[in-house]
């Protein structure tokens, strides 16, 4: 067994794959309908990565589906081995979003599944989440409304403080991994394969560090670093109140400035 959670009942079929549905959900309507969209070949076209919105019944859901073509995260996967506490990023992206699904801003799981060689060996993973119909990302809403771009960054600040207060840290957030409803009042956390629990204080740093990284990766193109710890400031003095700014803003300014490798960030914390 790769993965078994609480709430998700197991059906296999004749193609040595692995379906894990909700237990809300009609685990053989689902099966039936995840077969004619899961592609399960290595290679072929752009079957090692799909992204797409599919239907079952009335519903939408968000289904990916990924490739494993190296032997080692093949075998990582299958034995659920852990490298710095965490699953390799396919059981990862699952597992994390199980234990985070009692939180409003993290899309739900509502099934998963793995289709494995003759070996044994799983070769592709896919996950159904729901699909949030209002939600887009921050980079979607800021081409659509570049005018909006301050609101938007605005927006995006209290749900990245509150994902931290919550006891856990995205490591890798972008303007692709921030979602918000256009009138701004809703956001949700999406590609979670790359987060790490922790209940560290270190609550400054921890902000600073996302704050820092989300402006490196894409908005430094868009805004100069001194116009977003402008919003930042406004949105701290309207937000957090007693909390040091100075000690973030150099912090912010400290990842921004820096390139954080991938293995750094998940040890930092």
């Amino acid at each position: 067994m790769v993965l078994k959670a609480d709430g998700f009942s197991k059906v296999n079929d004749e193609r040595k794959c692995s379906f894990y549905i909700s237990d809300d959900l009609e685990s053989q309507k689902v099966c039936k309908v995840l077969k004619n969209h899961v592609a399960w070949e290595v290679g072929v076209g752009d079957s090692s990565r799909i992204r797409k919105v599919i239907s079952i019944g009335k519903c939408k859901y968000f289904l990916k589906v990924n490739a494993l073509t190296h032997r080692n995260e093949r075998i990582r996967t299958t034995l659920r081995i852990k490298r710095r506490g965490t699953y390799d990023w396919v059981l990862a992206e699952i597992d994390n979003g199980i234990r985070l699904a009692h939180l409003d801003y993290i899309p739900k799981v509502k099934a998963y599944g793995f289709k494995r060689n003759r070996l044994g060996l799983v070769t592709h993973a896919f996950v159904l989440m729901e699909f949030v119909e209002s939600a887009h990302s921050v980079q979607e809403l800021i081409n659509k409304f570049p005018c909006r771009v301050n609101e938007l960054v605005y927006a995006s600040f209290g749900l990245i403080y509150k994902h931290i207060i919550d006891g856990f840290i995205h490591l890798d957030l972008w303007l692709g991994n921030i979602m918000l409803s256009e009138c701004l009042k809703n956001g949700w956390l999406i590609d979670l394969e790359y987060c790490k629990f922790t209940k560290h204080p270190r609550l400054e740093e921890k902000l600073g560090y996302c704050l820092g990284y989300y402006h490196r990766h894409t908005l430094s193109g868009i805004m100069s670093l001194e116009q977003y710890l402008s919003i930042f400031n406004q949105w701290h003095q309207n937000t957090l109140g007693d909390m040091h700014c100075e000690n973030i803003n150099s912090f912010i300014t400290k990842y921004s400035m820096n390139e954080t490798a991938r293995k750094t960030r998940f040890e930092m914390f």
